[in-house]
Formats: structure tokens, sequence, C-alpha cells
């Protein structure tokens, strides 16, 4: 779909059979005319670019308007994303993507978190504020916001959100009790926080094990709790 951002697929002269053209690129290639990179981000299959000055570069699959130049077509070069400025974080989803501002406010295109709502041209996330970085997992958000607070929005069928619900969340919310947070991940159906004290703090999918506000008949945690790995001693 584009996701190397190359433009077309080179012929590959393989010793051992003709030379063709391949739909994987076996070998590191710098993107042309992609400079003064602050930041990337790779979705499902689609990539952003944060440059120096505050704008975002993206390219690869566009099918669900993830590129955010306005239309729906595949993209195999680095193309500019319409209507962003002053951006100072990305993060690529499966099918949509998300920046944040330099005034702690977000905007969003691609598939909408928690939705069947496509857009191809980025749009102010009502609610997000106080933002200072955002990760993206198969479908949800989660910000970080200058006061160490967690903020979370999108699918939620496996808990994502963390916020104690499986219900989509199409608007951000706090995590409640979740603080002194200094940096967040997220993975396709699971998130994680590590706080100021050096604990690790995850939701969604976990190790099955018992703890307060945990079922104990699955995997899934709809609330923060430490994560618990073999030889992982926490603070």
């Amino acid at each position: 779909a584009g996701q190397l951002g190359i433009g077309p697929m080179p012929v590959v002269n393989y010793k051992t059979r003709s030379a063709r053209v391949e739909n994987f690129m076996p070998l590191p290639v710098r993107i042309p005319g992609l400079t003064e990179v602050v930041a990337i981000s790779a979705g499902g299959m689609h990539s952003l670019a944060l440059l120096q000055d505050g704008t975002v570069r993206a390219w690869g699959d566009n099918r669900f308007g993830q590129v955010g130049d306005g239309t729906k077509i595949n993209r195999d070069t680095p193309t500019p994303v319409r209507g962003v400025r002053n951006v100072v974080a990305i993060a690529a989803l499966g099918s949509s993507s998300v920046a944040v501002l330099s005034d702690g406010t977000a905007m969003d295109w691609g598939q909408k978190p928690g939705s069947d709502d496509f857009r191809p041209r980025p749009a102010p996330v009502a609610g997000a504020r106080g933002l200072r970085s955002v990760v993206g997992g198969g479908a949800h958000a989660v910000a970080l916001t200058h006061t160490g607070e967690v903020m979370t929005w999108g699918t939620s069928a496996h808990y994502e959100t963390g916020r104690g619900s499986n219900a989509n969340a199409s608007a951000p919310g706090l995590i409640k009790g979740l603080t002194d947070v200094v940096s967040i991940a997220a993975s396709a159906w699971a998130s994680a926080a590590v706080l100021a004290s050096g604990r690790i703090m995850t939701w969604s999918e976990v190790r099955p094990w018992h703890r307060p506000g945990y079922n104990g008949t699955n995997n899934l945690s709809p609330l923060p709790i430490l994560l618990w790995l073999d030889g992982l001693e926490q603070p």
C-alpha cells in the first residue's frame, strides 16, 4: 500500500533468480525527500513523520483517510497532512492518526477510534486538552498530560481505554487514579504506563492474576494494575 514511502518498488536483482519487482524491500532504503524529522510512528499499513517545523508527513494505506491529505488514495511517498500545524507528538493507529498540538489539544483523521466514521481530513478531538504526548494501539489512543495523568479514547472491547468499561469511547477521558505518569506505551489490545516511582501499570490484555477490579476469568483488566512478569521486580 506504499507504506515504505519510497515511491514505486524498485527492481531487485537477486543472484539466484531473475530480476523483478517485489512487493517488499529486502534492504534498508532511505525515504527520498524526507528530512528534518524529529519523530516517527508506524500504524497498521501507514506511517507518520513529524518535522522540525511542526508539520506532519504521512504515507501508505489511505483507504480510511489515515494519510490526512483529503483523499482516500494510497500514497507511496510522504504527503503533507492538511491543516495540521504546531504539532509536538504523533501516533499512527491501525487505520487512523493522531497529532498533539503545542497548545495541548489534539487532532485526528482516518477511521475515528471507536466508530465507523472515516475522515480523510484532520479534525479537532473534542475534550482533548493538556496533552504532551500520545501513542496509538490498534484502534485506541493513549495520551499523557502535562500533569502526569493519562487520557484515553477509542475502541474498548478489550478494555483498552482502562476506564472500567468495554464500551467504545469516542471522547477522551482520564483514567481515574492513574497519576505521576512519566511515559506511556500501547499495543493492539493493551496499554502501559510508567510511573515516577518506577512502577509499571498495565490494563486491557494483561497476564492473568487476581487483583482488585479484576474478574479472574480471563486476561482482561478493565483498570490499571501492576505489571507482573517473571524476573521483573516492581519498586
